[in-house]
């Protein structure tokens, strides 16, 4: 009964991240028509240095709200990062700081870049994404970039999951995994002996997941 309210209370969650990101991405798209309208106008001024630097700093501000929202679609510690850069850039080219705060300001920039290319590993660079059990492998593997091996056009996920599953079929629980090469199926959702949903998750750096259709 707990775990259940637990997957419940998660899944309201999600729904509302979701939500959250949707908003975040329409006041984007309003904001990048307004980028627009603000270069011509730009052009238009006979001051056009004042213009284009209000222009950047717009530019930076959107730049900021895109990679926040891909931190809510997507949970990376990269994507994490990288809103970090631009919101720190943002502060440096929009606001009148001194020589010390513009160092600082580098000096953090420099740290991010470090910390993303030393710190995080590859094995963090996953994609997860679900899909209902009947959907077919092929249609998985355009739309998730990988190569899920399959014998006929329309095969299921379920079904490629079940014939590459070794174990007893009671043991199947949410968290069960059939692996390939860089990506795996996942139980994602299971309720009363059945799956409901499966999850694609893809290593993102891996050269293996990778296939051109």
């Amino acid at each position: 009964m707990r775990n259940k309210i637990n997957d419940k209370t998660y899944r309201i969650v999600e729904y509302l991240e979701m939500g959250v990101a949707i908003l975040v991405a329409i006041s984007i798209g309003f904001a990048f028509l307004y980028l627009v309208k603000e270069l011509w106008g730009s052009l238009l001024q006979s001051s056009k240095i004042d213009g284009m630097t209000h222009f950047i700093e717009d530019a930076l501000t959107v730049a900021v709200g895109i990679e926040f929202a891909k931190l809510l679609c997507k949970h990376k510690a990269s994507t994490v990062v990288e809103v970090l850069i631009f919101a720190v850039a943002r502060h440096m080219v929009g606001e009148h700081t001194t020589v010390i705060q513009n160092l600082i300001c580098i000096l953090s920039i420099a740290v991010l870049f470090a910390v993303r290319k030393y710190m995080l590993h590859k094995y963090d660079e996953v994609e997860k994404t679900v899909f209902f059990p009947g959907t077919k492998v092929k249609s998985v593997n355009q739309v998730c970039s990988v190569h899920i091996p399959y014998n006929e056009d329309d095969e299921t996920l379920l079904k490629v999951f079940m014939e590459n599953y070794n174990e007893n079929v009671n043991c199947i629980t949410k968290g069960t995994c059939v692996f390939f090469n860089g990506v795996a199926i996942r139980v994602s959702k299971y309720r009363n002996h059945e799956i409901l949903e499966l999850e694609i998750i893809r290593s993102v750096n891996s050269d293996v997941a990778h296939y051109n259709l």
